[in-house]
């Protein structure tokens, strides 16, 4: 059974059905928030909100803190070449472990929608 990576929100970063695609961990490395270039967090975090109808960035609820960042990539159907993608999380040991456990592995994308996402990008393993 395939693990599976949970987000609030459709993020451009990914694309719009990334449920059906392929997506596999390429690499996970662990960082401080506040060294990862601003321009990295705009893309990172960019999503569109429906009931705005805005594009929004999340907002970590957090300053200074370690996070982890995982490099992933996922294949169209028609192409044959695989696109690039990231998400930054929250770090626990625990999380760690899990996402550098499914490095070189296949992985399922949830989008769960919830009334109030306080914590978006950012939902436990």
């Amino acid at each position: 059974m395939r693990k599976m990576i949970k987000f609030s929100h459709i993020y451009y970063k990914m694309p719009l059905t990334i449920e059906h695609y392929k997506t596999i961990v390429l690499d996970v490395f662990v960082t401080d928030l506040d060294k990862l270039p601003s321009e990295f967090l705009k893309y990172d975090t960019a999503y569109w909100n429906e009931k705005k109808l805005r594009t929004e960035h999340y907002k970590f609820n957090f300053k200074k803190a370690i996070v982890i960042v995982l490099f992933s990539t996922y294949k169209y159907p028609i192409y044959t070449d695989r696109r690039i993608w990231t998400t930054i999380r929250r770090w626990t040991e625990q999380k760690e472990r899990y996402y550098k456990e499914l490095i070189g592995k296949e992985v399922m994308i949830r989008i769960v929608q919830t009334p109030k996402q306080p914590n978006a990008g950012l939902a436990e393993p």
